[in-house]
């Protein structure tokens, strides 16, 4: 078994903490952003536009909303 208390394995479950958040902090934004994407096109938003003002390929502008 590995001394926990080595700095190298420190750092590892710091850079791993910083990882999740980021993972969640991310999840959260990609979700705010299905929002926006089904809200535009709900307001009648060209799909085209909404992907290219979000960044979005048109294929995944459609599979969010539905189509």
């Amino acid at each position: 078994m590995l001394d926990e208390s080595l700095p190298e394995l420190k750092a590892l479950a710091k850079a791993r903490a910083a990882n999740d958040r980021a993972d969640s902090a991310r999840e959260r934004a990609r979700g705010e952003l299905r929002q926006a994407v089904v809200a535009a096109v709900t307001a009648g938003v060209p799909e085209a536009e909404v992907a290219r003002r979000s960044g979005l390929t048109r294929m995944t502008v459609r599979a969010w909303i539905g189509k």
